[in-house]
């Protein structure tokens, strides 16, 4: 028994075969392959879009980190420090012991005037001007003095004449001082903040 195959047969399987082949490749394509190009496309959009953006936020995380690490640094260093920052309310005792001092090294001071407050963000600026007498030794002496004994005071600026009368030693001054001291905001020291008259 011979058996014939019909070649058209197989012709019509093999293009029905190509036909579903090709359909299922369509719909691979389609269903899968597709949006997968097409997300891979967004992303690759997305991060040319972020590229720059993402470059700035982590400078600007690089710049945070630092500025904590100074901050960390300056607290440290705050805390070491053997200086401390008397209260305002102590404004007084602060003229006395200026005044004392002036007399240790020599000047004979003819008025301490008191000035304005100034609040700064971690401190009050307190104005001081003595004026008086005194020879110029005596002068430099008390700013050198002032320097080390007191390191929250600063000479904002001074001013030393002479006369050049004979016999006469002494000149006058003025010194323009600042007072860093604590801010405080608690009654008694509203009520302890009245400048000397």
């Amino acid at each position: 028994m011979s058996v014939r195959i019909d070649r058209m047969a197989f012709w019509r399987i093999d293009a029905a075969a190509v036909v579903v082949a090709l359909c299922a490749g369509f719909g691979v394509y389609s269903l899968v392959v597709g949006p997968a190009l097409k997300a891979r496309a967004q992303e690759r959009a997305r991060a040319e879009e972020l590229g720059p953006q993402e470059a700035l936020r982590e400078q600007q995380e690089n710049s945070l980190r630092r500025a904590v690490d100074r901050l960390a640094a300056a607290q440290h260093e705050l805390e070491a420090s053997p200086l401390r920052l008397e209260p305002v309310s102590q404004i007084n005792h602060r003229h006395a012991k200026v005044t004392e001092l002036a007399a240790e090294t020599g000047l004979n001071l003819d008025q301490v005037t008191p000035g304005e407050q100034t609040p700064s963000s971690d401190a009050v600026v307190v104005a001081l001007r003595l004026t008086g007498r005194g020879e110029f030794p005596a002068a430099v002496l008390f700013m050198a003095r002032l320097h080390s004994e007191f390191p929250d005071m600063a000479v904002n600026g001074f001013r030393l004449s002479a006369n050049p009368a004979p016999g006469e030693v002494k000149g006058t001054f003025v010194f323009d001082l600042a007072w860093y001291a604590a801010s405080g905001d608690t009654e008694a020291d509203r009520r302890a903040d009245v400048p000397l008259q």
